[in-house]
């Protein structure tokens, strides 16, 4: 493992209108161009890896048949998939939890699309969502092997890791035993308390000018709010202390 304190990866995110899963071809289409600018973008800056979440972050009513879902993102991921290699810049998927998407939610279906996909194409597992979805998180790693391309982390509470009930140890533990020398990435999104019962005053701050509204969105529909830089930097550390004293 590179590290705790920076990514490789760059992440195409389907927000909005952005779904490889539509079932409006025009909609799929802007899709695609969006994630190839991702893909591009990453080229340019010398990035690695793509991670791509297929369909749209927090829908969970699909939009055809099971088999129609599957091929449409298939011919999508294709489409990026020609671009990635040609500029040589990797594509990670990434299941989530079910209750943000309805298309990928485990590591065996991403394995399955990746497959079909390309050659090259890998996975990203994000331990928070495993910790929902798989029936052993650390076979999930073992399974994915080399195919695995990034790991996301944060604790089953989505609070920094080691403030929850995951065994960082064992789960760095199976990273290591498998060979994996890629990037974790910390992607804690701490609760919103409204209650007395609120252990961190400090934390929350108020939105400034440079969060889009999309982006707040994205925020305030995980059930977080804009974080202060006080209570940010302290999560951020807390992580860092937790993972490194098991790499």
């Amino acid at each position: 493992m590179e590290g705790v304190e920076a990514d490789a990866a760059i992440r195409a995110d389907g927000f909005g209108e952005r779904n490889l899963a539509a079932k409006d071809p025009a909609q799929r289409a802007r899709s695609v161009a969006y994630v190839k600018s991702v893909v591009q973008m990453a080229a340019d800056l010398g990035g690695e890896i793509v991670t791509v979440v297929p369909a749209t972050v927090g829908k969970v009513i699909p939009e055809g048949k099971p088999e129609e879902e599957w091929g449409w993102v298939v011919v999508a991921l294709k489409d990026v998939y020609d671009l990635s290699e040609r500029v040589g810049v990797r594509l990670a998927l990434e299941p989530l939890n079910r209750f943000e998407t309805n298309f990928l939610n485990r590591h065996d279906q991403a394995l399955l699309l990746a497959q079909e996909v390309g050659p090259d194409v890998g996975v990203c597992l994000d331990v928070y969502h495993m910790n929902q979805e798989e029936s052993d998180t650390l076979q999930a790693f073992r399974n994915a092997g080399e195919k695995l391309f990034d790991v996301h982390v944060a604790d089953n509470n989505r609070m920094a890791c080691g403030q929850g009930q995951l065994d960082w140890a064992r789960i760095l533990g199976t990273l290591k035993e498998i060979g994996y020398d890629g990037s974790v990435t910390v992607e804690f999104v701490p609760p919103l308390d409204r209650t007395p019962a609120n252990p961190y005053k400090n934390a929350m701050a108020a939105a400034d000018e440079s969060l889009t509204p999309e982006q707040l969105k994205f925020i305030e529909d995980h059930g977080s709010g804009v974080l202060s830089e006080e209570f940010y930097s302290w999560l951020v550390e807390e992580s860092i202390k937790t993972l490194r004293a098991h790499m």
